[in-house]
């Protein structure tokens, strides 16, 4: 019965802007039960949000205007509202899941100085070590300490005694 009905409704929607003879017209009593059925079982809440679920199941554009205009004045506002959340439900849940990103800057980091052993040096990540004084000149990069040497590059590692980056200055 609701694809008799969908279809009647289809027929009366378009009936109207179709020239003559171009869409087969049901009969009138065909038509009044139509008119009678969507008002019985569609002009409320739960019958629209059905008629807007079922729209974007079809992919139809999102348009509760015409089931409200069978309705009356009274049980408009609760039709749109009906058939707008039935269809929202439908069409988020086909698009997928939808993660909201929130970028946070962090701080950038500053170049600072340092002085140890009579020397200076400047930059970032700042590290000194008997007797030399190394800064990173990439805010990206680290300095690291091993067996009194200074590396600075990029992701560097200590392994085994031997260091390794990933990009070394």
């Amino acid at each position: 019965m609701k694809a008799v009905i969908k279809c009647l409704f289809f027929l009366l929607a378009t009936a109207a802007c179709a020239p003559m003879g171009t869409v087969p017209m049901p009969s009138k009593e065909l038509m009044a039960a139509a008119k009678k059925d969507i008002r019985e079982n569609s002009c409320n809440y739960d019958g629209a949000y059905e008629w807007g679920a079922n729209d974007a199941r079809k992919d139809a554009p999102m348009d509760g205007k015409g089931l409200a205009s069978y309705c009356a004045a009274s049980d408009r506002a609760a039709v749109m509202k009906g058939y707008r959340e039935g269809y929202s439900s439908v069409a988020g849940a086909r698009r997928g899941a939808r993660d909201r990103v929130v970028v946070v800057q962090k701080d950038y980091p500053q170049r600072d100085c340092i002085t140890a052993y009579g020397e200076k040096a400047c930059g970032f990540d700042c590290k000194s070590a008997h007797g030399n004084v190394k800064c990173a000149q990439n805010p990206a990069h680290r300095c690291l300490v091993d067996f009194g040497d200074i590396y600075c590059g990029l992701n560097c590692r200590s392994e085994y005694g031997r260091v390794e980056c990933d990009k070394r200055e």
